[in-house]
């Protein structure tokens, strides 16, 4: 069939047109004689001709200049149809049903739509320059290693403050109950931990989380179908638990009473430095709440439906949109510490959003937040301190619209919207009602990129866009955290809460090795091979402080007399023999042992550490 210039294919004739052979491959095209089809597949030229008006016909063609007045929305489908007459409309290319597009509101005569201050004028946003001098501030080695990046968050105070701590918990325990405790107890033969045995025991503990087991003895198990090595080739089990037992972070004799989270204030200082200082975040910036799972009993455990764990304690946290985490609250009710001036002119839920932009106000940024902190007290001071935002709005805000709050009537993707001193207020329409405060955006409506089903594009409001886009910050850091965690049933909420920050300093330091390194890794092999890097290192100090170790007057003198711990020799019927310890015994302690002193009458058998050296005084 041939077309005819200067008159448009109708619908029916457009369809006759298309044609596929039952044996062919190729797709449908046009049966024309006269024309070739550049168009690119799915678009509107592909099943539409634009016709070409003789010399002297006035085809009035819909243009921005000169819009067609013919033109309707086909309900349910998101495409515009341009008609001749009403018995024969051709389809043209517009944008997809999901696209959002401003309301019609029917308005008065007279009536500007005003409420207040709040005005149907676009936004005009006042945006500050950013200053901020965002990335590393610290130095890396030129070609650095995933253990390079741990260990700007594992510093060497932070090691020290965790060996200090625990050893001085393990003497308080020791000097209340040590006589209470059973003969054979693992606690009775406590030695003080050294940072290398310190960086040995928190590599076994974060692996866990890469290495699952329900049981932590199956760790240390020699079973063929359940042995890892690694655990007791680096430390023996009763050790590791000792450790586990008096793991410490705060001094329980100077720590303040009030303070409900006086037993992890040091390291919850250290490490929010940490994040602080290591890395200048970008421009855009979100906070929202994570929860640490704990189902025990605690004063201030939260219950939030919407959290996986829905138990736990609630941490507020300020992260970046690549899931690094710039600093956080961790929530314990009304004792929860803010500036009262604050809170009485942002509320509490505001007063955690200007406690924690604090550090970075007067810089340009923007953040992201959602209905619980936004309002428009604080996007009023947020402004004055130099930074923007956008977020969701509960529409029972004080000082809203209520116009806006109140309409009724918009259809999917619809919305509304006033402004006021830089401020745009919106109401959407999408799967449900959504209302939106910003002092970045317009309503301007760019393209996602994406397409919907028929192949037409779907444009969206900038505002929702960037939402989108830049408030997921702490879920990706939730995310994340949840692939690899090695948390475990405790009995202590603290150390539970205390191991999640120190996974955050391991999270922190994989976002940074995947945007500053050049090295493309997986999370589970940097986990790895930082972990791997962290043993080693522990095992190479410890031998190496070993070695160095002076012996002690009593060792010289018994080394010099010739007693030395010996191997028991073996008999026809025990390759490897055993005595009891003499030590031991006198302290009720029942132990064996494969050494003797073959210098003391009755080679008496003894441990070669520490009661060969203790038997001998």
């Amino acid at each position: 069939m041939s077309s005819r210039r200067g008159e448009l294919l109708s619908v029916d004739e457009v369809l006759d047109a298309v044609f596929l052979d039952d044996n062919s491959d190729v797709e449908p095209s046009i049966d024309s004689d006269d024309d070739d089809w550049d168009a690119e597949p799915g678009t509107a030229e592909e099943v539409v001709e634009i016709a070409e008006p003789d010399d002297g016909d006035d085809v009035n063609m819909p243009t921005p200049e000169n819009p067609a007045e013919n033109v309707a929305e086909v309900p349910g489908e998101g495409v515009l149809v341009s008609q001749e007459d009403e018995n024969e409309p051709v389809v043209v290319a517009e944008v997809s049903a999901r696209s959002h597009k401003p309301a019609v509101e029917q308005l008065a005569p007279g009536d500007t739509g005003q409420e207040g201050l709040w005005r149907m004028d676009e936004n005009i946003p006042v945006i500050p320059e950013f200053t901020a001098d965002a990335g590393m501030n610290v130095n890396v080695p030129p070609e650095p290693t995933p253990y390079d990046f741990v260990k700007l968050f594992f510093t060497p105070e932070l090691w020290q403050l965790l060996v200090t701590e625990t050893n001085r918990y393990a003497e308080q325990y020791l000097a209340q109950f040590g006589a209470d405790l059973t003969r054979h107890s693992r606690l009775k033969k406590w030695v003080p931990v050294t940072v290398p045995e310190m960086k040995v025991f928190l590599s076994l503990y974060l692996l866990m989380g890469i290495v699952v087991k329900p049981e932590l003895d199956m760790y240390w198990s020699t079973a063929a179908l359940l042995s890892t090595p690694i655990f007791g080739s680096s430390m023996p089990r009763d050790r590791w638990c000792a450790i586990l037992s008096f793991l410490h972070f705060a001094d329980n004799a100077t720590a303040d009473p009030q303070d409900k989270l006086a037993k992890l204030r040091p390291l919850i200082d250290m490490t929010c430095g940490l994040f602080r200082t290591v890395y200048t975040p970008a421009r855009h910036v979100s906070i929202d709440e994570e929860l640490v799972a704990w189902r025990g009993r605690l004063q201030f455990r939260q219950y939030i439906p919407s959290k996986r764990a829905r138990f736990g304690v609630k941490v507020f946290a300020l992260c970046e949109s690549s899931g690094y985490m710039c600093d956080y609250i961790i929530y314990v009710g009304k004792d929860t510490t803010f500036d009262d001036d604050m809170v009485r002119t942002l509320g509490k839920s505001g007063a955690v959003v200007g406690k924690l932009m604090e550090p970075l106000q007067n810089k340009g940024y923007q953040l992201y937040i959602d209905n619980w902190y936004t309002s428009i007290e604080l996007a009023t001071y947020l402004a004055q301190h130099g930074t923007t935002m956008c977020g969701t709005i509960r529409k029972n805000r004080r000082g809203l619209p209520k116009r806006i709050t109140n309409y009724r009537g918009l259809s999917r993707g619809e919305f509304v919207f006033r402004s006021w001193n830089g401020i745009l207020f919106l109401r959407l329409s999408d799967t449900k009602e959504v209302h939106f405060l910003s002092t970045i955006h317009t309503t301007s409506i760019v393209d996602t990129g994406k397409r919907d089903v028929h192949r037409l594009p779907v444009q969206k409001l900038a505002l929702v866009h960037d939402y989108n886009q830049y408030m997921g910050g702490v879920d990706r850091n939730d995310e994340m955290m949840s692939f690899y965690t090695a948390a475990r049933k405790t009995q202590k909420w603290y150390k539970k809460l205390a191991i999640h920050l120190l996974e955050e300093c391991l999270l922190n330091a994989f976002v940074l090795f995947r945007k500053f390194s050049g090295k493309s890794k997986k999370h589970s092999d940097f986990i790895t091979i930082a972990l791997n890097a962290m043993l080693q290192d522990g095992r190479r100090s410890g031998a190496a402080a070993a070695s160095a170790a002076p012996a002690t007057p009593v060792a010289r003198s018994v080394a010099a007399s010739g007693h030395v711990p010996c191997s028991i020799p073996s008999t026809p019927k025990k390759t490897k023999p055993q005595k009891k310890c003499r030590y031991c015994s006198r302290n009720n302690i029942r132990k064996e042992s494969r050494y003797c002193c073959m210098k003391c009458p009755g080679q008496p058998g003894l441990c070669a550490a520490p009661c060969f050296a203790l038997w001998h005084e």
